[in-house]
């Protein structure tokens, strides 16, 4: 499949059926029409249906670039090596078919691998133009390896590890050199931000950071590196797993100065153990965020409420930085709060 955004500005194509004119044939369709078409095709369909036709359509394939290619268990490897001069951005899904990166090393952009081993880290050095790599699940015991290679790969700039124990690649493990290339780290953490000191005051140029915690137990600690390593976060997503209070929400915002997005996430919350209800969370959380609001550009939240009343929610009693844009959707004794602000 191509990228929607590559043909974006086809949008207003117009097909001019005038008495002249008319199409009753394919190869009298423009090339723009096949574009669109390809556009809802996965790479390895348009070429079945089109390679070979003749000379104007392997023209229109041989053209074709910043391609997207998933490879499952049923992908041919011969096709592969085929195509691979075309391919930004590849998908290894669970349990697909073995394959060398190497036909990559000169084009591919972006990588996600639904289960990453030992043969593809290997590899993942070789791809010189590689930004963005996406690791869903690896085995506890390539853990140290992959650190060696990606923490040296100064070509990758944005990390998403979603396996729940990435902070086993980081937690205990002193870097001693400076990462200037990674601009955007998505990882998971089981208490807290201590376990990331090491690595992010090593990020200088760290701009994007998301962060998902099981549980926190106390706040990161202020005298240690930290608060220095958030310093040039401009977009900060940070979701708790099991309720917040609101000096952690203060501590983090705090410590970002330069913050322009902040987004926010917690579920189940479990305020309810003071009866203050959804208005006096969501007041008390907006009454951190307004004094950011001179810097803050955009800020979002999603909140898991358990209910205490079959009263309907009145968006009149809270902050309205939140009435800009929600959505409330009650499920399982439970009310989901979901709100977006953004500075006019």
């Amino acid at each position: 499949m191509i990228p929607s955004n590559q043909f974006s500005n086809l949008n207003v194509l117009q097909l001019n059926l005038n008495n002249k004119q008319s199409i009753i044939q394919l190869e009298d369709l423009p090339n723009e029409v096949f574009y669109v078409l390809f556009n809802y095709l996965k790479i390895e369909d348009i070429y079945k249906s089109f390679f070979g036709l003749n000379l104007r359509f392997n023209t229109l394939l041989h053209s074709l670039s910043n391609c997207y290619l998933r490879i499952e268990s049923s992908t041919k490897v011969n096709f592969i090596k085929m195509i691979a001069s075309k391919i930004r951005h590849l998908h290894i899904v669970q349990n697909a078919v073995s394959i060398s990166l190497a036909p990559f090393r000169n084009t591919l952009h972006s990588l996600i691998i639904d289960s990453l081993t030992e043969e593809y880290i290997d590899q993942l050095h070789a791809l010189i133009y590689l930004k963005h790599l996406e690791i869903r699940h690896i085995s506890k015991k390539s853990i140290d390896h992959l650190r060696e290679v990606l923490f040296f790969s100064p070509q990758i700039s944005h990390i998403v590890l979603t396996f729940w124990y990435s902070s086993d690649l980081v937690a205990g493990y002193s870097f001693s050199y400076s990462i200037p290339s990674i601009h955007s780290l998505f990882m998971y953490s089981l208490s807290n931000l201590n376990e990331f000191a090491s690595l992010l005051d090593h990020l200088p140029n760290l701009i994007r950071f998301r962060l998902h915690i099981d549980y926190i137990e106390v706040l990161p600690t202020v005298n240690s590196s930290v608060p220095n390593a958030l310093r040039s976060l401009s977009y900060f997503h940070l979701q708790l797993k099991n309720g917040f209070t609101y000096s952690q929400i203060d501590f983090y915002l705090t410590h970002t100065p330069y913050l322009k997005s902040f987004r926010f996430c917690t579920a189940p919350c479990l305020v309810y153990r003071n009866q203050v209800g959804p208005y006096g969370v969501l007041n008390s959380l907006a009454d951190i965020i307004e004094k950011r609001l001179f810097m803050i550009e955009q800020f979002s939240c999603f909140i898991i409420f358990h209910m205490i009343s079959n009263d309907p929610f009145d968006i009149t009693k809270v902050h309205s930085i939140y009435s800009q844009s929600y959505s409330i959707r009650h499920k399982n004794n439970k009310e989901n709060f979901k709100s977006k602000w953004i500075k006019n």
